[in-house]
């Protein structure tokens, strides 16, 4: 079995910015990305595909909200991700990570 992935994920504050994507594969530490948060302005919520497209914040996988939170990404797939405050997700606030099997 491969490694586990480890990414401390957060939202990146840059509201005027385009939503990104990035692809890991499980066990790479090339992939691991640090970002943080203020955690009394930002949160992350995991969400579905079509959560993340729509920016719906009602149906959240998972919520964090510590500002500097560990995801384990332990499986291949996609994670998406998406900060709840009013207006931050519309605004570009959110995250799309495809894990791939090294």
């Amino acid at each position: 079995m491969a490694l586990i992935l480890v990414l401390i994920i957060a939202i990146l504050i840059n509201l005027s910015g385009d939503s990104t994507s990035a692809v890991y594969r499980v066990g790479d530490t090339a992939g691991l990305s640090i970002f943080s948060y203020h955690k009394q302005y930002h949160d992350v919520m995991e969400v579905s595909h079509q959560d993340y497209i729509h920016c719906n914040i009602n149906s959240a996988k998972a919520f964090y909200h510590s500002g500097s939170d560990s995801i384990n990404l332990t499986n291949p797939g996609d994670f998406y991700f998406i900060c709840s405050k009013n207006g931050h997700c519309q605004a570009g606030q959110k995250l799309h990570i495809k894990v791939h099997y090294t």
